[in-house]
């Protein structure tokens, strides 16, 4: 019977699994082929019960790992260019909010610098 598992190595453990699981349940497929006389259709939906069931009980469920597409660091950096922004708009004197502007829009090149990177 052949097999494709999808794995360079060609003894893996699951993959030998698989094949001794199927070709039972291929034996007891043909058996019944041969004892009862079925349309097409149902052979089709007997084999395809067989290969999913054998499978999710060999590899079991598929695992998917995703990247955190966004870094603490980067978090970090939105919180405190989102404090400086609260500090350019209550700032009181036209001096404090020139210097806490050229703060805040180095803290923006720094989110947007760290965004890019992730």
């Amino acid at each position: 019977m052949l097999l494709y598992s999808g794995h360079e190595e060609d003894n893996a453990p699951h993959t030998q699994g698989v094949a001794l699981m199927l070709s039972d349940v291929a034996r007891n497929a043909l058996d019944l082929l041969k004892e009862e006389e079925t349309t097409m259709e149902n052979n089709w939906k007997g084999i395809n019960e067989a290969l999913t069931s054998t499978c999710q009980e060999v590899l079991g469920p598929k695992k998917h790992h995703h990247k955190e597409w966004i870094s603490i660091e980067t978090l970090d950096r939105i919180k405190e260019r989102k404090n400086k922004k609260t500090v350019v708009n209550n700032s009181r004197t036209r001096a404090e909010k020139v210097q806490a502007q050229a703060e805040y829009i180095e803290a923006n090149k720094q989110v947007k610098k760290s965004t890019r990177a992730d």
